[in-house]
């Protein structure tokens, strides 16, 4: 089952850097995350090749976690509580 946010599957870009040691921990607890569970669709932005946040105006801290474009988390986080975040948009959009 898809995770629908307005007609389209969430979103969640994590913002990173290659000299980022928690960066580098938090691909991993979210890549892990999504390999059991499809409802969020998981980009990876490298800050340092190049790659930036889809209408993104001024500086990243890394790292960033962003769910349909909106800043959910800077730095590490509990997955409970990552969880938690993308049943409430499933919440809210099965309501509408």
């Amino acid at each position: 089952m898809n995770n629908l946010h307005y007609g389209k599957q969430t979103l969640v870009n994590l913002v990173v850097r290659d000299s980022c040691p928690l960066c580098t921990e938090i691909t991993n607890k979210l890549e892990s995350l999504h390999v059991n569970n499809k409802s969020f669709q998981l980009t990876v932005i490298n800050l340092d090749k190049g790659e930036t946040m889809p209408n993104n105006k001024g500086y990243v801290i890394t790292p960033s976690i962003f769910i349909n474009n909106r800043l959910w988390n800077i730095g590490d986080f509990e997955i409970s509580a990552f969880q938690n975040k993308l049943n409430s948009i499933i919440n809210t959009v099965s309501k509408n």
